[in-house]
């Protein structure tokens, strides 16, 4: 898993710097629709703020979340009540 992680970030990290692909998708659109369904979610900032309800919409939705924060306990206390790994 931690290989296919690094693989999507590489993939990200090259398109942001080439500036190949620019896709534009209202939020609304992804969260009331079936877009997230399946797909794998990495999420900076994921222990508070808008990451944190990032999260949680994308969770709701049947994502796949990678979680990305500063301290894992405020982390892991968010989001107790949801199925959680961490590594």
């Amino acid at each position: 898993m931690i290989e296919r992680i690094k693989l999507y970030l590489l993939r990200a990290i090259r398109i942001v710097i080439k500036g190949e692909l620019k896709v534009f998708v209202r939020v609304d659109s992804v969260l009331h629709g079936k877009l997230l369904l399946g797909k794998n979610i990495i999420v900076t900032g994921a222990s508070s703020g808008i990451g944190y309800e990032i999260v949680k919409k994308c969770l709701l939705k049947s994502g796949n979340v990678l979680c990305v924060a500063c301290t894992e306990g405020k982390l892991t206390a968010g989001f107790l009540r949801y199925q959680i790994y961490s590594l």
